[in-house]
């Protein structure tokens, strides 16, 4: 027993050094790779999709937020994805901005897998629309204007917060009409 007790504290600190180094300020590894690429974009797609789909609309900003936010989980820290993440967070930003400045507190939170969402005032939804048309569009300039090595896969990410931008603006028609706003 007392060995181990020993060799643990060893362990740790020859290993935790290392492991903090590889992964950068949050410990991510991303590099700028195909793959790690292609895991951001299959999520700005796919989780964006989903909440529209799965999601009562006044939820569906919370949703969105939480898909923002789990993009750049898997590219924070890295220096090669460092204005993706940015772009990224302007993104999350506004929608947690949106969301707590437009909450409906008459709604209960609803779940989805492990996640819980909060609801904005139907009120609301064309102004959170709106802004966050506008911060996707930003974000979407700002990832177009990379250059060098990083400018395919930044390309890349930019089509997928397009193809969102795409979706919420034909949303946004549709509630317009349905609201009359249209």
């Amino acid at each position: 027993m007392p060995a181990f007790k020993l060799t643990l504290p060893v362990l740790a600190l020859v290993l935790l050094p290392a492991a903090a180094a590889a992964g950068g300020k949050y410990g991510t590894t991303a590099r700028l790779t195909s793959a790690s690429t292609s895991s951001v974009v299959k999520l700005l797609e796919t989780g964006f999709a989903d909440c529209r789909a799965q999601l009562p609309k006044a939820y569906r900003y919370d949703c969105y937020r939480s898909v923002y936010r789990r993009a750049r989980q898997r590219i924070r820290g890295s220096e090669d994805y460092a204005a993706a993440d940015q772009a990224l967070a302007l993104v999350q930003k506004t929608l947690e901005q949106a969301v707590a400045q437009n909450a409906d507190p008459a709604k209960p939170r609803i779940r989805q897998g492990l996640t819980r969402y909060r609801a904005i005032q139907v009120t609301a939804l064309p102004a959170v629309k709106a802004r966050t048309d506008a911060a996707l569009q930003e974000a979407e300039t700002l990832l177009l204007r990379a250059s060098g090595r990083r400018q395919s896969h930044y390309v890349r990410i930019a089509r997928a917060v397009g193809s969102n931008k795409l979706l919420l603006r034909t949303a946004l028609r549709f509630l317009g009409w349905r609201l009359g706003f249209a």
